[in-house]
Formats: structure tokens, sequence, C-alpha cells
């Protein structure tokens, strides 16, 4: 009895709670994002500015969703998001693109502890792929 309750209730229901405050973290307007992407080809590196992308990054974060914690997805797509908010706060994410599509993307909190990154709560996030996709044509042309 005391598993199901745990199943059905309490872990949706903390699902839920952590998404509601990762949602509203993003609430704090963002000022630059600065993203490395590593993939087969390395590791680039730049820096967004523009209030139109930075609103789409927003966009595919607000709509992220808590995941069980685990092994990330296999993928040759990642991202380090650095994101400098309005209120000097500085928010790190790694995004992971899984390689069967778009539902298996996940984003993590990161951490850093002495140095050495930490990572925290796990989301799936199927609407960053493409608000990624679409700030980075760009500088990606470059």
């Amino acid at each position: 009895m005391g598993w199901m309750f745990v199943r059905i209730i309490w872990i949706p229901l903390y699902r839920q709670q952590e998404t509601e405050r990762f949602v509203g973290s993003q609430e704090t307007p963002a000022v630059q994002v600065d993203i490395e992407r590593q993939d087969g080809k390395g590791t680039r590196s730049w820096s967004i500015a523009d209030q139109q992308a930075l609103q789409k990054l927003k966009s595919g974060l607000q709509a992220a969703e808590a995941a069980p914690s685990g092994e990330p997805p296999p993928s040759d797509q990642k991202y380090r998001l650095r994101i400098k908010r309005s209120d000097s706060r500085v928010d790190e994410y790694e995004v992971i693109l899984g390689a069967e599509g778009r539902m298996q993307d996940r984003l993590y909190e990161v951490r850093s502890s002495g140095g050495a990154p930490v990572y925290g709560t796990a989301y799936t996030t199927p609407d960053l792929r493409a608000a990624l996709q679409q700030v980075l044509v760009t500088p990606a042309a470059k």
C-alpha cells in the first residue's frame, strides 16, 4: 500500500513542485546567455544578448517538466548554458539532445561544488530543441 502511495501520489506531486519551482525561476529576465556546444565536430562557444533570441530560449525552458533522475540519454549533441540574469544571478544548465528525438531531450541543473559540477534535477525539454536550433542558426553559419 505504501509503495502505491509513493508511486501514484508522492512522485507525481514532487515532480509537479519541482516543475513549478524551475518554471518560476525562469521569470527573472535574462541579460545574456553563454552557450557552449559539444558535438562530434568539437566544442564551440558564443554569447547571445538579443532579447528576441533570449525570449525563445525562455519559452523553451518554461515548457520543461521534471523527469525521473537517471543516466542521460545517449547523444552527440550537448550544450552548456550559462544564463546571466538581471538580478546578477547566473544559472547553469546542461542540455542533452536525445538521439531518439525531442521527447528524449533532457536539461540538468548544474551547481558547482569545490570547482566540480554537481548535476541537480533533470527535466524533459521537448520545446527547447527548437528554441536552441532557432537561436543558433545565425551563429552556427558564421
